[in-house]
C-alpha cells in the first residue's frame, strides 16, 4: 500500500497492482489508465468517474464495486465479475468482456456497451430513460 501512496503522489511509476487486495478501497475518480490489475479484488471498491482505460482488470473480483460514470474503454475485462456492480452512466465501449459476469449489475440509458453486447443477455436490466 505503501508503493500505491507513492504512486497517487506521482513518486514513482505505475505500480503493478495484480493479485493485490483492494476491497472496499477509495478510488473515485483515480487515473488508473492502463494499470494491471488483473486477478485483483477490488469487491466493493468505490471506482465511481476513474478512468480504467486499457486497463488489465483480467480475471478481477469487482462484485458490488460502485463504477458509475467510471471509463473502461478498451479495458480488459475478461473472466471479470462484475456482478451486482453499478454501471449507471460508464463507458465500456471496446472493453474485452468475454466470459465477464455481470449478473444483478444495474446499468441506465447512459451506459455504453461494446459493440455487440446485448445487457439483457448477459442479465442486466437497465433502468428506465428518464
Amino acid at each position: 500500500m505503501a508503493r500505491w501512496n507513492r504512486w497517487r503522489a506521482g513518486q514513482v511509476d505505475a505500480p503493478d497492482l495484480a493479485h493485490c487486495d483492494l476491497s472496499e478501497a477509495d478510488l473515485a475518480g483515480a487515473d488508473l489508465s492502463g494499470i494491471d490489475l488483473h486477478a485483483s479484488n477490488l469487491r466493493g471498491a468505490n471506482l465511481r468517474g476513474a478512468n480504467l482505460e486499457r486497463a488489465d482488470l483480467h480475471r478481477a473480483n469487482l462484485r458490488s464495486a460502485e463504477l458509475s460514470a467510471a471509463v473502461l474503454r478498451s479495458a480488459n475485462l475478461r473472466a471479470a465479475n462484475l456482478a451486482s456492480t453499478n454501471l449507471f452512466g460508464a463507458d465500456l465501449r471496446r472493453a474485452n468482456v468475454r466470459n465477464a459476469s455481470f449478473r444483478e449489475a444495474e446499468a441506465d440509458h447512459e451506459t455504453r456497451w461494446p459493440d455487440g453486447f446485448t445487457p439483457s443477455a448477459h442479465g442486466i436490466e437497465p433502468w428506465p430513460a428518464v
